[in-house]
């Protein structure tokens, strides 16, 4: 519990009324028994004065750095979106919205702050949740990552006090994903986005280690393998996908290894210790693995089937460039080469490659794309593509009554590409969809899906970021067709914009 000291109220001065102009955010320090605080004060599009904390609750990262435009302020390292009235999160990543503080102005024309120690002290604030309540409401979500998570969250935060289920195959509870390729060694009890006890805390219940087989619209029904049969009154699918296995011989031999769960990479990361490496897959999982195990490995090489790595996400002269930082540090490339053999008695040896090359290696980590999460899904009379993506409209809903899909394993009309069907996999885009579900939910309980008054659409353009050797790279937008690339900047500098088009 804090002090009474820390507890304290107490009031300062920040500058005068004018000195920040509508659309304007300083950063502030402010000293109280000897230590040093941060604020970022604002004054919004309204030419109000608010204080907020001064970092991104994702990771830290200092907000004077972003850009406060159209009633948002946004984080400048991965994106994520603040209102500039509420502090409240409203596009991510991340889950946490911004502490605010109390804010005046004086007779004299000053910006005063009115806040406490303990205030000042508190980096994130997690938006006002109901809990569960008797109510006959059921809402069942299939999966456990951020679509599920953020969905739970949404559904508690808009006021819903019916039951909440999540339905995991997994054992896990959701993790922050991104980090185990950028550190293979980190922890699951590090990364966990939520406690065991938040679930308990607002009537979310998980049911781990359950996989479901088969829905039942009619009937609103989902069945799963241990014979468990879970009604619902609304139902989240967001299944996302399953990290691919490698499927060529030898590769059941030790130190053989699939970027998978926590587990996986912590072995991995182990046993690359001093040895020599060889991934397959360029793409950003596998050279975000090669970034971190350039650091502990004797030696490391890179196989992949394109001409450079990034090639289909960034085109060929940002791979490029990028194959090059890596070169730089020592790392040895194999391109428009796969993989066919793994070979060793027991142990890897070595690997053959397309070529007939033989490399020798002591540890194989391979970062080959995943599959999707849809397959039972095929005996439901749910609408998929020939790719077995779900389908859903603007609001996530499916073909189905009360049905809605979200993550990884959907194509969804976006807005900022004409409403085409797109699917996007990026950990950003699964957050929001969480959250546009869950919204949409609460409001179908208080009125017909087939009013959409109060219902939410996705808008929000597509983002991620991948870290090189300390260079973060940014990607905004949806530039999967792209056949030409203009470069701005040095790409061997690491300052550089690339624009994707297609078409000329």
């Amino acid at each position: 519990m804090p002090t009474v000291e820390e507890d304290s109220a107490f009031e300062h001065e920040l500058c005068h009324k004018n000195e920040l102009v509508i659309g304007e955010m300083k950063e502030f320090s402010i000293s109280k028994d000897d230590e040093d605080t941060k604020l970022l004060l604002v004054r919004n599009e309204d030419g109000d004065y608010c204080a907020f904390g001064n970092k991104c609750t994702h990771y830290g990262a200092p907000l004077i750095q972003g850009v406060m435009k159209n009633g948002r302020i946004r984080c400048s390292r991965h994106g994520a979106c603040f209102s500039s009235k509420t502090g409240d999160i409203e596009d991510y990543p991340g889950l946490d919205s911004l502490p605010k503080h109390n804010v005046y102005i004086n007779k004299h024309d000053k910006v005063v702050v009115h806040t406490t120690k303990t205030a000042l002290k508190t980096e994130k604030r997690i938006k006002t949740m109901k809990t569960a309540m008797k109510n006959d409401v059921k809402v069942v979500i299939i999966g456990g990552g951020a679509s599920a998570l953020t969905c739970s969250e949404s559904l508690r935060q808009q006021g819903f006090c019916g039951q909440i289920i999540v339905v995991n195959k997994s054992n896990l509870l959701p993790y922050d994903r991104p980090i185990m390729t950028k550190d293979l060694s980190a922890k699951i009890d590090d990364i966990l986005m939520r406690s065991k006890d938040f679930y308990n805390n607002f009537g979310i219940v998980l049911k781990l280690g359950t996989e479901v087989v088969n829905i039942n619209a009619h009937e609103k029904i989902i069945e799963c393998k241990n014979k468990d049969e879970i009604s619902y009154d609304k139902l989240l699918i967001s299944t996302g996908l399953t990290v691919r296995k490698l499927d060529i011989p030898g590769s059941n031999l030790k130190n053989v290894f699939v970027i998978g769960t926590p587990s996986d990479c912590n072995i991995a990361a182990e046993r690359a210790r001093g040895k020599r490496v060889l991934v397959i897959g360029a793409s950003f999982t596998g050279m975000e693995v090669v970034c971190f195990l350039r650091q502990v490995c004797k030696e490391i090489t890179v196989c992949c089937r394109k001409s450079v790595p990034f090639e289909q996400a960034f085109g060929k002269e940002v791979g490029a460039g990028l194959q090059k930082l890596h070169e730089n540090r020592g790392v040895k490339f194999h391109t428009k080469n796969g993989v066919v053999k793994i070979v060793g008695k027991d142990v890897v040896e070595g690997v053959i490659l397309e070529n007939g090359l033989l490399v020798e290696v002591d540890v194989v980590v391979a970062g080959v794309g995943a599959t999707l999460n849809t397959g039972f899904l095929k005996s439901s009379s749910l609408q998929i593509d020939r790719e077995g993506f779900i389908v859903v409209n603007k609001y996530l809903q499916t073909n189905l009554p009360d049905v809605y899909a979200a993550g990884a394993a959907v194509r969804f009309p976006l807005r900022y590409y004409g409403g085409k069907l797109v699917n996007v996999e990026h950990w950003q885009m699964a957050h929001y969809h969480g959250k546009i579900a869950g919204l949409n939910m609460s409001a179908s309980v208080q009125e017909p899906e087939t009013n959409f008054q109060n219902f939410h659409l996705v808008d929000s353009i597509p983002f991620f970021y991948t870290e090189q050797y300390g260079m973060e790279i940014q990607y905004a937008g949806y530039g999967e067709d792209h056949d030409e690339v203009m470069i701005h900047g040095d790409i061997a500098n690491g300052k550089f914009s690339a624009f994707l088009f297609q078409g000329k």
